[in-house]
């Protein structure tokens, strides 16, 4: 786990947030990384 990741945190929309497919696409990378590198729970 890199120790860098103190400042990164999971991107999490609420159930009222509308996204487009490609914000949703960003937002599941972000956080498979996340999970990867950091070790975030998703």
């Amino acid at each position: 786990m890199y120790e860098d990741c103190d400042w990164a945190e999971p991107i999490r929309p609420s159930r009222q947030d509308v996204l487009s497919d490609v914000t949703l696409g960003q937002i599941v990378a972000h956080n498979e990384v996340g999970a990867r590198l950091c070790g975030w729970r998703l």
